[in-house]
């Protein structure tokens, strides 16, 4: 195992041949892979991407109608029916537009405006989301919204005390202002009066009794007061609360501004139950709700410093949802019975179905039950509410009892009250009420019968109604079904096509529709068209039998009757272009023109007149000698070839400017060499002017070498790499014969693992086919870079003469590398790696300096890679010891390993040779001499 992985590496080794890592790496680029790996993933892009198809509903509800049908086949409907039931789908994708059907999973009739009012009344049970009440009352920024209300003006009642800050100006006999604060005795120093008591008081009596004050000291003062600043307290908010905490207040916060702060109660904190502790003492307890359902405000008191605000916690609830105006969670408090929790959600609706109220309740904490409450008859009264009940109010049926319906081909198709003794004749009063066209002889009422609503049809003609001979009585939930005549005859239509404006299928009146009717209804009739013939195709029996009628069309539109026939349903009228009866006459014109194509032959056109036609002459045309192709049709295809000077023809030379016939084909030829234009091959590396050179077909590499200044004195003749374009193709057909042979020989070897041999041989065989693929694999992975090898002499006038000196071709790369200074030493030896080359030393010398061969090397098989790509080893002669060659730099030893003993079957001999191959065949395409 170990000695074939070294050997699998040997393409690698001698992949050196096609990428001359030595020396320089030329990246080839292959545009055809880029392209199959765009086509791979844009295919799987299509795969992936989800395509929408907004047609899925409406073949669904094709389906569906076809379901139906079959349905009604079942049921003996007749074949007529069935298609009415088909239009009615049509006539119903067009209703869904407007509005969506109010129907339950089960209704198989979404057609039957009867059966869709009953479905529409079905209750379905589902659970609603439900909140706990008054908790949107605290909203995520009230804690903002109530938190600075210092600059609210202070009104006459507020009440001063301790911290208050007071202006008072004085003005008049005295003026002055003064800036003073209530102290913790609630008293003020006002001048030459001394202390002045202020806790308690309003601040709207205040001015008045400050003035008075001052007055018994002064004569003819006024005074004024305003609020400086506002004393600050801190309550304290504990319990159930979202924000529980210590808040700084103003004298002006009241205890509703403190629970908008603190988020209101927590999830299972208490709204009705909300204390305000003032000394150790319950001063206040709060019931939010009076507020909310009542607007009751009286529990929003002053506070005062140290005041607690305890939120209880949750007592008993119940959830009530349905039909009422407010369903919630709510808190039960002094609430006992089920009225008073429907109370609290705002009472019923006037769409409320009292007649079963359902509740949900937990028995002694282990089952849940279902209770059914009748609301009508007052035990909603004495019904006791229990924690956690769950009320569900539904909603009475929504289904129009006293109704029929009136559908199809009238006026006013809809909803219409029924009343007792009511019929047909009520409905239906006169062909007034009817759209026009419609079928009398058939209509049918469906009706729903009781007790099961099963839909019966009862058929009736509508003309004996409008002729009172009949007239049927309505029941509730009937519908009335009334059509066209068109639902069950097809309009009378012909077809118009060929030379006309608006081919296509039209409607036509059998009584009085003609060819000349038709022509102007299809947008008349085009230039070319031809006058002195139509056809029409005519349906002459039900048996699929024809006639075909042809007219002159110019009498037709001119009115002639005979030809100006009238028309019958499914009449097929074929009407042809001039060309279609009368071949054009045309020449061509093709080659080196701007504008070549074929173009009608008008009277008297010459070859000058067709060059006109074809516009201006390409770069590339050649003008001396045109060819004219003149075909004769007798028996057979013939043609003669006529030589034209083109610059004679233009100049109306008679003998060249020649007047054409029908199917003439000119010619214009290109100039010759005219392909071998901007050929160029690109030199690259050590020359004096690298870059990319026009070349002629005759030009040879040595000289574009010279036009490009010749190779520099650093230049490496002996490792010239040289790649040409259609070389790829050669490779590539070489490596795929390869792959054919490896994948053939490896069918035969699995082929022979049944035959009669030992165990040890099977795995043996086995092994080998394994890494066979192995192989294999890497041979389909190799990719082929079109190198030609070329020994190119540093004598240049010996290469001119060489065989190397080849002629180039369109997108030749020449490299030349710079010369390299070591020689690389690698495989079965003690120290492979890269030394400094020195001339004139052998292989064995540089074997020394890597150690020499290891204990696995295989002395017998070693190969040297040249610099040109040629390879040596020992098997190159008799009597040819290959530690004896001379080894040049920028050469490659290569050391392999020895094979196994038991490689019996030559796996060893079988890897090296094929990757040789590969190398080879992928890598360089050798130049062999004559010699």
């Amino acid at each position: 195992m170990k000695y074939l992985k070294k050997y699998l590496t040997l393409i690698t080794v001698l992949g050196l041949l096609n990428s001359n890592i030595v020396y320089s790496q030329t990246k080839i680029d292959n545009p055809a892979i880029e392209k199959i790996q765009d086509k791979i993933e844009t295919k799987d892009s299509i795969e992936t991407k989800k395509i929408d198809n907004p047609e899925i509903e409406k073949i669904k509800n094709k389906i569906e109608t076809k379901e139906f049908i079959e349905t009604k086949k079942i049921e003996n409907l007749t074949e007529k029916r069935i298609e009415q039931v088909e239009n009615l789908d049509k006539a119903e994708e067009v209703k869904e537009k407007k509005e969506e059907k109010d129907t339950t999973y089960g209704n198989i009739y979404p057609w039957l405006p009867s059966m869709n009012n009953l479905y529409k009344g079905q209750v379905i049970q589902g659970a609603q989301e439900l909140k706990p009440f008054g908790h949107e009352l605290f909203f995520s920024d009230s804690t903002q919204l109530f938190s600075n209300i210092d600059n609210i003006p202070v009104g006459p009642d507020y009440i001063l005390g301790p911290g208050d800050n007071l202006q008072i100006s004085i003005w008049g006999s005295v003026n002055t202002t003064l800036d003073v604060t209530v102290d913790k005795e609630g008293k003020i120093l006002l001048p030459e009066v001394g202390t002045f008591t202020v806790t308690g008081k309003s601040f709207g009596a205040l001015k008045e009794q400050i003035r008075v004050k001052l007055s018994e000291i002064f004569n003819n003062v006024s005074v004024d007061v305003s609020i400086g600043k506002i004393r600050r307290l801190k309550v304290y908010v504990v319990g159930e609360a979202k924000k529980p905490g210590a808040y700084d207040i103003t004298a002006l916060h009241t205890l509703f501004h403190v629970l908008f702060m603190a988020g209101g109660p927590s999830e299972i904190g208490s709204m009705r139950n909300i204390n305000v502790i003032r000394n150790n003492k319950v001063i206040k307890n709060v019931d939010l709700y009076q507020f909310l359902l009542k607007a009751d405000k009286s529990g929003d008191i002053k506070l005062e410093n140290g005041d607690i605000i305890q939120f209880k916690l949750k007592n008993k609830t119940a959830s009530i949802q349905g039909l009422v105006p407010r369903p919630a969670i709510y808190e039960i408090k002094n609430e006992k019975t089920l009225k008073d929790v429907i109370d609290l959600a705002g009472g019923f609706l006037a769409t409320s179905y009292l007649q079963n109220v359902q509740v949900r309740r937990i028995d002694n904490n282990k089952d849940l039950v279902v209770l059914n409450v009748n609301a009508q008859s007052n035990n909603i009264k004495k019904f006791l509410i229990k924690d956690k009940d769950s009320i569900n109010i539904f909603p009475i049926l929504q289904i129009d009892k006293k109704t029929v319906y009136l559908e199809g081909h009238v006026f006013r198709p809809g909803t219409y009250e029924y009343k007792s003794n009511m019929k047909l004749s009520d409905l239906i009063k006169s062909y007034d009420d009817l759209l026009p066209e419609p079928y009398l002889d058939y209509a049918q009422i469906v009706r729903l019968e009781p007790p099961q609503y099963r839909p019966i049809i009862i058929p009736f003609k509508l003309k004996d109604l409008m002729d009172k001979k009949i007239n049927i009585e309505l029941k509730p939930f009937d519908t009335v079904f009334l059509y066209s005549k068109w639902q069950f005859t097809r309009y009378p239509q012909v077809e118009i096509k060929g030379a006309i404006f608006k081919p296509g299928v039209y409607n036509i009146f059998p009584e009085n529709s003609r060819i000349s009717n038709i022509i102007i209804s299809a947008g008349g009739l085009n230039k070319d068209t031809y006058l002195d013939r139509a056809d029409i195709i005519r349906k002459k029996d039900r048996y699929g039998n024809k006639e075909y009628i042809s007219i002159n069309l110019k009498a037709a539109i001119n009115g002639d009757k005979k030809h100006d026939i009238l028309l019958k349903d499914e009449d097929v009228i074929t009407l042809y272009k001039i060309d279609d009866i009368i071949l054009p006459k045309k020449v061509t014109i093709d080659g080196e023109i701007t504008n070549p194509g074929t173009y009608p032959l008008t009277e008297n056109m010459k070859v000058k007149d067709l060059l006109m036609l074809g516009g201006t002459f390409n770069k590339s045309a050649y003008l001396s000698s045109a060819e004219l192709v003149r075909y004769k049709f007798t028996d057979k295809v013939d043609f003669e070839i006529i030589n034209i000077d083109l610059r004679k023809a233009l100049e109306n030379d008679p003998k060249h400017n020649i007047l054409l016939k029908d199917f003439d084909t000119l010619i214009i030829k290109k100039i010759p060499n005219w392909e071998d234009m901007n050929i160029s091959i690109e030199i690259k590396g050590e020359v004096l002017h690298p870059g990319k050179y026009i070349v002629s077909s005759d030009d040879r590499l040595s000289d574009v070498i010279k036009r490009a200044g010749g190779f520099t004195k650093n230049a490496f003749h002996q490792g010239i790499l040289f790649y040409r374009d259609n070389l790829k193709e050669i490779q590539r057909e070489k490596l795929n014969k390869l792959i054919s042979d490896m994948e053939n020989s490896i069918l035969a070897e699995e082929s022979k693992i049944q035959g009669d041999i030992t165990k040890e041989e099977i795995l043996l065989m086995q092994n080998r086919i394994k890494y066979k693929k192995q192989l294999l694999e890497n041979m389909k992975k190799t990719d082929v870079t079109g190198r030609l090898v070329l020994n190119i002499d540093e004598d240049f006038d010996k290469f001119k003469k060489s065989e190397s000196n080849v002629i180039v071709k369109p997108n030749d790369v020449l490299i030349i590398p710079k010369k390299p200074d070591f020689v690389i030493v690698q495989g079965e030896v003690y120290n492979p790696s890269a030394f400094v080359y020195i001339p004139g030393k052998n292989l064995d010398y540089y074997l020394k300096l890597a150690g020499d061969v290891n204990n696995y090397g295989d002395n017998s098989r070693i190969y040297i890679i040249k610099a040109n790509g040629q390879v040596i080893s020992n098997e190159r002669k008799w009597f040819y010891n290959i530690r004896d060659e001379k080894i040049d730099r920028g050469d490659t030893i290569l050391v392999p390993q020895l094979p196994k003993e038991n490689d019996y079957f030559g796996l060893f001999k079988d890897i090296v040779d094929i990757t040789y191959k590969v190398a080879v065949s992928a890598g360089i395409f050798v130049l062999r001499s004559s010699n």
